[in-house]
């Protein structure tokens, strides 16, 4: 398990449970000072192009996406990721070469955190909740 020191990594236990809200906050509170590259993965495919997994850059602020928000929010560019399981380190490593080694990354995944271990890794849970999501790293829980 590679380590990238410069990755946040956000999970969560469930849906709704404000990972992109903390996301976001994150993003407006250091991208006046820090270029920051926000990154979203999801298991679940959006798109037409179904492939192995599709890596997308998110250009539109305006759009009713949380890429959007993280847009809005200040990060200088965003992008998405959809990806089984299978596929993820694969996905993940072609969104490296997309940037710059060492950038500030803030990223909403839960899956990632089977593939590296980030230098801080937050799991958020509304009700209190920390054993639905057992993970093979330790994260850091922000109820």
């Amino acid at each position: 398990m590679n380590s990238h020191k410069n990755i946040l990594l956000v999970g969560g236990t469930g849906r709704n449970t404000g990972k992109t809200s903390l996301v976001c906050e994150v993003i407006k509170k250091f991208s006046t000072d820090y270029q920051i590259i926000a990154l979203k993965i999801t298991n679940h495919f959006h798109s037409a192009n179904s492939k192995s997994f599709n890596l997308l850059e998110e250009k539109n602020p305006a759009a009713n996406k949380d890429s959007s928000r993280m847009l809005l929010a200040g990060a200088s560019k965003v992008f998405y990721i959809e990806s089984g399981p299978d596929c993820l380190k694969e996905a993940f490593d072609t969104f490296l070469e997309k940037t710059v080694p060492g950038q500030i990354i803030v990223c909403e995944s839960n899956g990632l955190s089977e593939i590296i271990k980030p230098g801080i890794y937050l799991m958020v849970d509304r009700n209190g909740n920390f054993e639905k999501k057992k993970k093979t790293s330790d994260p850091q829980i922000i109820a």
